[in-house]
């Protein structure tokens, strides 16, 4: 059987033992409450890994100074305990690039897209994303 492109770099991916538990999302449909949302997906996913003793730090692709300021206050709100929350170019960091790919692979699996059915089973067999 041919594999879909990308198939090895899923391979790849599945290998590394870090990414267990690591890659969390969630959908939301129509809404235009983005930041108050990720917030919300952030503390979700923060609280399915972690307990009580953690800060996070919050990276966030594109992120500007009014969005941050509503992130801030959104995690503050839901007792989420951070660190720092900055915005960060992808171009800075190839662990954003590899989250900014993961996004836009997930949306595509949220759209249906034929191609991504088999790469999410492996993800999923794998424990490496889990819906927030």
């Amino acid at each position: 059987m041919k594999h879909p492109r990308g198939w090895n770099l899923v391979e790849e991916l599945i290998q590394v033992k870090e990414l267990k538990n690591a890659i969390f999302y969630a959908t939301y449909q129509a809404s235009k409450e983005y930041s108050k949302l990720t917030s919300f997906t952030i503390a979700k996913a923060v609280l399915a890994k972690e307990s009580t003793n953690y800060t996070v730090t919050v990276i966030i692709d594109g992120l500007n100074n009014k969005e941050r300021d509503v992130v801030r206050e959104e995690l503050k709100k839901l007792k989420i305990k951070y660190r720092k929350i900055r915005g960060m170019k992808d171009e800075q960091s190839i662990f954003l690039r590899l989250s900014d790919a993961m996004a836009g692979f997930l949306r595509e699996v949220y759209e249906g897209e034929e191609y991504t059915k088999q790469f999410m089973k492996r993800f999923e067999k794998a424990g490496m994303v889990t819906e927030a």
